[in-house]
């Protein structure tokens, strides 16, 4: 049980905003159980949970989403209620394909395995942390190697040259373009950038922090599309 000064606390914020007419109030949660007390105190209409880093600990996860999500139904049943989850790895040397000389490999996202495994839309409202690593590291110097992710409806492909300098980003786009040909047709500014890299065009896009925005920009890109089609697919099955 969370201590009452933190619950009243809780309370206080609440009803200020509510006061403020700042339309719908957001708690997020974390996984841990302790917290879900001060949120059903203070909760009006919208909750969020986070449900953090889940790659090696997924049936936990699960365990603990729907405990929260069930203890925050039998207070408000009406709240609407976010899992944010991710599964992107602080390294993504673990799932190199051996055969490959350490230049590329294949990451399974398991954002939306979680959100199904917790109840679907029927629940809860997807979420994720946009593709990014829930622990944040220091930035430290010394050596990068070039990579580039694509990231898809379920996974994310990499591209990566070890030993090379920004120039490697160059071969790393046009070996993704290859396995990867949807790219060309891709509209995202992610993949423009790919495309871009690829035909050597890469002033501005020679360091891992660009990389990384491409990244996001494709992994947002395609959740949302996976959730408009989902909608239209509710749509046509209440018509």
């Amino acid at each position: 049980m969370a201590p009452t000064s933190k619950i009243s606390h809780a309370i206080r914020q609440a009803r200020a905003f509510e006061k403020a007419g700042l339309g719908k109030v957001g708690f997020r949660v974390s996984r841990s159980a302790n917290e879900a007390d001060r949120v059903i105190a203070a909760l009006s209409a919208l909750d969020s949970t986070d449900a953090g880093y889940i790659r090696e600990t997924m049936a936990w996860s699960i365990a603990e989403c729907i405990k929260t999500i069930n203890s925050i139904r039998e207070e408000i049943p009406s709240a609407i209620i976010t899992v944010i989850s991710t599964s992107f790895p602080g390294s993504v040397t673990p799932y190199l394909d051996p055969n490959s000389s350490g230049q590329r490999g294949i990451i399974g996202m398991l954002e939306r395995v979680l959100h199904q495994e917790v109840g679907g839309s029927e629940v809860v409202i997807y979420g994720d942390h946009a593709s990014i690593h829930a622990q944040v590291r220091p930035v430290t110097g010394g050596r990068y190697t070039p990579r580039i992710d694509y990231a898809m409806a379920d996974i994310w492909a990499f591209e990566r040259r070890p030993e090379q300098n920004s120039l490697g980003y160059i071969a790393a786009a046009a070996s993704l373009i290859d396995n990867y040909p949807e790219i060309e047709y891709d509209e995202s500014w992610g993949a423009e950038m790919i495309r871009q890299a690829r035909a050597g065009e890469i002033e501005g896009m020679k360091t891992a922090s660009n990389w990384i925005a491409a990244r996001v920009n494709m992994h947002v890109t395609r959740q949302l599309q996976i959730s408009m089609e989902d909608e239209d697919d509710e749509v046509e099955l209440l018509e």
